[in-house]
């Protein structure tokens, strides 16, 4: 019988034992290739990334190292999605740097118009150029009143508050992670000693309950960051961005706040417990 408990006790152990160390080589997994994508994107260094896609707040980002394609949701109709869209927008309106970034990000090749040389203007188009309006005002939904392109399109190493803002906030997130998952690791190892009603579980559940909270408040800080600042890159046009209610992930500030009351109660009580002993 304790054959068999020893032996479950260990399978436990070992069990929780790698789920940190898969988390531990996850996150530093993580962290490189956040390192090496950023050196791609400053150094232009023409290495093969697979194209990303994220939603933020009614934002959507899709992108590479090369290029950055930004979808403001509430400014552009359903009908504008996938791939049939920009075989058609094409044939209206679009600089050599929008036709790549659909090329690259969607991995498609688009064929020009006979009646345009591309030959003649492909390079580094001047900035003036980058910010030719694709979609006309009868384009938009009745959702916003300034004239702001529900897709854009850019080569990504001028957008630097969009790589080095999401590239601070997963290198946080990876941090906070380890965190959660180490102090969740002792608390369990905990168990097989019979120790778990103590002042030092109550820490690692408060360190939890903080990291968890924080999460959430970088993740919100993120994206109002990166949302507000790809919108006012038109100097000319006015723009503000506000988060909603609705772009709160409640149920980890609830989970936070429920992880902090458990702690101050598993801390009140190990406090009594350890006068109850004194006494005895």
């Amino acid at each position: 019988m304790n054959f068999k408990k020893n032996l479950q006790t260990n399978f436990l152990k070992h069990t929780i034992n790698t789920i940190w160390y898969v988390g531990l080589a996850v996150g530093i997994f993580l962290v490189i290739t956040v390192f090496v994508f950023n050196i791609a994107v400053i150094s232009n260094w023409n290495i093969k990334f697979p194209t990303i896609s994220i939603w933020m707040n009614d934002h959507t980002y899709q992108f590479n190292t090369k290029y950055v394609e930004v979808r403001r949701l509430y400014n552009i109709e359903s009908y504008y999605m996938g791939k049939e869209f920009f075989k058609e927008t094409l044939k209206k309106s679009s600089t050599p740097l929008y036709r790549k970034a659909k090329e690259s990000l969607y991995n498609i090749t688009l064929t020009a118009p006979k009646s345009v040389n591309w030959d003649s203007i492909i390079g580094n188009p001047p900035t003036a150029l980058w910010m030719i309006m694709e979609f006309r005002k009868e384009h938009y939904t009745q959702e916003k009143v300034y004239e702001r392109r529900g897709v854009d399109y850019a080569l990504i190493r001028y957008f630097p508050f969009f790589y080095i803002s999401l590239s601070a906030y997963i290198t946080l997130i990876v941090l906070f992670s380890l965190i959660i998952i180490f102090n969740t690791r002792k608390i369990f190892l905990t168990i097989f000693t019979n120790s778990v009603f103590t002042k030092g579980n109550a820490v690692r559940i408060k360190f939890i309950a903080i990291y968890t909270l924080l999460a959430e408040f970088v993740r919100l800080f993120t994206s109002w960051w990166i949302n507000y600042s790809s919108g006012s890159r038109y100097p000319d046009i006015p723009f503000s961005f506000f988060l909603s209610w609705k772009d709160i992930h409640y149920e980890l500030i609830f989970i936070g706040i429920i992880l902090l009351l458990i702690s101050a109660i598993l801390q009140s009580g190990s406090s009594i417990k350890e006068e109850i002993d004194l006494t005895v």
